[in-house]
């Protein structure tokens, strides 16, 4: 009530603080008129760029200029996650890190609201026999890690491969490549003998559901081997992906896909 307003926005993913002991809550919205512009409460952004003096010095910048500063990357923020994907089936990835106070979700910075993913088809239904012949490659997956016969089973799950399988190939190569690992280790990904599994890292397909993102739009879940799907504070991670990429805390990618 006090700003004018009973919608103040959406939540920014982080805090501003600096080292002055200043912490600022950023929340964004676009205006619907023009009106509250000039109601005393709303000032356009670029006049309060032009108009703000800084009192602060480059090496500790105040809360507020840092605002100032970082203004146009928060609202290219903004922007970018609340694009919405075109129906269709996709290849996510999923790769957490953990603080001592919270858990971060890997994303990149084009598709804030997303895991980090390729798109699989047009087509965003999974068919029965093609999520048959996904149990039945992971059962010959784990297989294959306990029993000499685990390459035979394989190779029977590749004789009877769908059209997916292809599909999957080329997405995987993608994907992979785009979080920075490389066309080495890529194409050991790609062979049907280990299953969707990098040896010795034990990339996994996951092969319990097909998650339903939203209307029309469907994921195939691509984890890292089960020790580094979540790094502990100070663990090396040895997928680091490429600039481009952010780690967003857990509460607000999960409220940015609540809207």
């Amino acid at each position: 009530n006090l700003l004018g307003t009973h919608n103040l926005g959406r939540v920014h993913y982080e805090p501003i603080k600096d080292r002055h002991g200043n912490v600022l809550l950023v929340t964004i919205r676009d205006t619907e008129s023009q009106h509250s512009l000039f109601s005393g409460r709303w000032m356009q952004v670029t006049k309060l760029q032009s108009q703000r003096k800084s009192l602060s010095t480059p090496e500790e910048p105040y809360a507020l200029d840092i605002l100032i500063i970082t203004m146009q990357d928060i609202l290219a923020y903004q922007r970018r996650s609340t694009h919405r994907l075109a129906p269709g089936l996709y290849l996510g990835y999923l790769k957490l890190s953990s603080s001592v106070d919270q858990i971060k979700v890997l994303v990149s910075q084009r598709t804030p609201n997303m895991l980090c993913h390729t798109r699989i088809r047009d087509n965003a239904n999974v068919s029965r026999e093609e999520w048959d012949w996904i149990q039945t490659l992971a059962a010959a997956g784990e297989k294959r890690r306990s029993e000499e016969d685990g390459k035979e089973a394989e190779q029977r799950a590749e004789s009877n491969a769908p059209l997916l399988y292809y599909e999957l190939q080329t997405a995987i190569k993608s994907l992979l490549k785009h979080i920075n690992i490389s066309l080495h280790q890529v194409s050991l990904i790609l062979s049907v003998s280990v299953c969707f599994y990098v040896q010795a890292r034990h990339f996994r397909l996951y092969s319990q559901e097909v998650v339903e993102i939203g209307h029309g739009i469907t994921f195939l879940l691509l984890l890292p081997p089960a020790d580094d799907v979540c790094s502990a504070p100070g663990q090396s991670n040895p997928y680091s992906p490429l600039s481009g990429f952010l780690h967003l805390p857990l509460q607000m990618f999960e409220l940015g896909n609540s809207t």
